[in-house]
């Protein structure tokens, strides 16, 4: 018998082959990819089972699949939808970057005035929140403050008018960052006390020197302790120096061992600073 002719490839002849093969491979890969994607939005918009749907979602957000957003948009107005599944669209929407921001931010305005109860004249200086809606309600505000977008700050208009979200909104405004300074500034003067120190507590975080003089005032004039205490930590975390004096005579009024030391803490850490 005549012996096969065993074949022999060139090295620009076997390096063609492999280019084909990892070519055909990921041709594969993203025609399955391309095939869940669909999928996912189908299940999304179809199924009934929301555990499902939130798995869709993930599926969704990883993909980066923009076709996703307006269905999520959907999903966030619809009170009828369930809230772990509206939860998921909200904290999903952000992740789609500017488009996604942009998308909550155009809706969000839409969900707090679809939830606003009637009230009449008089009856309170606060507007209220239907109470179903509340926890919804500040999952939206933190997804949004969590963006550290300035255009967030008009868009907190409605929640500010409501006792359960108004202190929320002043501490959150941290996450914004200096846009978000001159309204903290105006909130250390607000008649609720939880309000005014999450103010304090917020602008702590955001480390501006430019605020150390209205810390300064809230720590001198401010009738609720708390809020002092509140005014010194922030103090001690901006670090500035002109602060050791006034921290020093607040020291002389405090009887709590454990707030004496915490100020001694701060007055030594500000007084070391180069």
């Amino acid at each position: 018998m005549r012996a096969l002719k065993r074949e022999r490839y060139t090295l620009s002849e076997i390096i063609l082959i492999i280019i084909f093969n990892v070519i055909l491979m990921n041709l594969n890969i993203y025609s399955e990819e391309v095939s869940l994607i669909k999928k996912s939005l189908q299940t999304l918009k179809e199924e009934k089972d929301n555990v499902a749907r939130i798995a869709a979602i993930k599926i969704l957000v990883k993909s980066k699949e923009k076709a996703t957003i307006p269905i999520l948009k959907e999903i966030i107005i619809d009170k009828k939808e369930d809230f772990k599944l509206r939860k998921a669209a909200v904290e999903s929407l952000v992740e789609f970057g500017k488009e996604g921001i942009d998308g909550l931010m155009e809706i969000a305005e839409k969900i707090f005035e679809s939830s606003l109860l009637p009230i009449s004249r008089g009856e309170s200086r606060w507007n209220k929140f239907d109470e179903k809606e509340l926890p919804f309600i500040i999952e939206v505000i933190n997804s949004l403050t969590k963006t550290k977008n300035s255009e967030v700050i008009p868009l907190l208009r409605i929640p500010m008018t409501v006792k359960e979200t108004r202190s929320l909104c002043s501490l959150l405004l941290g996450e914004i960052g200096k846009p978000s300074i001159p309204l903290l500034l105006a909130l250390l003067e607000d008649k609720d006390v939880k309000t005014r120190k999450n103010a304090v507590i917020a602008l702590g975080k955001i480390k501006d020197a430019s605020v150390v003089p209205a810390l300064i005032e809230v720590l001198k004039e401010d009738k609720n302790a708390g809020v002092r205490v509140e005014a010194a930590n922030a103090l001690g975390i901006i670090g500035d120096k002109k602060a050791i004096p006034y921290l020093e005579e607040m020291r002389k009024n405090v009887f709590l061992e454990e707030e004496k030391s915490n100020l001694d803490k701060i007055i030594k850490l500000l007084k070391e600073k180069k």
